[in-house]
């Protein structure tokens, strides 16, 4: 099979508002239940002109998949880094987790992306999902450990067991607030900071659904 020719020049507003109306819709409707003919539309683009910007709907949806990545790094995982200590680290994943079910839209959106990927039937998908699952419990072990080591946890367990229960934590709360409505998630936030400081053995924030107001 003869290769495209590439475009010269691609536009960057183009390729953005692409990018942004399918993350919508896949979000919205599933990997199966949106077709490029439906995005294409909804850019107001000819089909052909959507494949100079992605090679294939898979690969749009991948993309999709690393703007999802980047939205979690932006509202939770870099607050997280900039915290002063693993203690205030671990807040501030609760407080970032607490931003992102506040927008509906973003709900909306990282849960449908989210239960797309979980069918190990789409080999692709699935091991990116694992591959962003393993990055993620490996960031929130490390920060256990971190807390360990400077004895403000007294976590005795492998922190791998932990930080695979805080995955667990980000994906349930935002796919139950997807079911529900937002206040669901909320008012369960601050009993899981609770838990999870008390299962570190450290002082919970007082009180935590106070401290996650701010």
């Amino acid at each position: 099979m003869a290769q495209r020719p590439k475009l010269a020049h691609v536009d960057s507003d183009t390729h953005e508002r692409l990018l942004e109306v399918a993350f919508d819709l896949f979000g919205r409707h599933g990997y199966e239940g949106v077709s490029i003919d439906q995005i294409s539309r909804a850019c107001n683009l000819s089909k052909g002109a959507l494949y100079w910007y992605f090679d294939s709907k898979e690969d749009l949806f991948i993309s999709c998949l690393s703007r999802l990545r980047e939205l979690l790094e932006r509202m939770i995982y870099q607050p997280m880094l900039e915290a002063t200590d693993p203690r205030e680290q671990l807040v501030a994943f609760f407080h970032g987790l607490r931003e992102v079910l506040l927008e509906q839209k973003n709900v909306e959106s990282i849960a449908g992306l989210l239960l797309s990927v979980g069918d190990p039937g789409r080999e692709k998908f699935w091991k990116y999902r694992q591959s962003l699952r393993h990055k993620t419990e490996s960031f929130f072990a490390d920060i256990i450990q971190q807390g360990r080591d400077q004895n403000l946890f007294h976590f005795e367990d492998d922190p791998r067991s932990l930080a695979r229960a805080m995955s667990a934590m980000l994906e349930g709360c935002i796919l139950q607030t997807r079911r529900e409505q937002s206040e669901y998630g909320l008012e369960v936030l601050g009993t899981l900071c609770r838990a999870l400081f008390i299962t570190l053995g450290a002082e919970p924030p007082n009180p935590p659904e106070k401290h996650l107001q701010h």
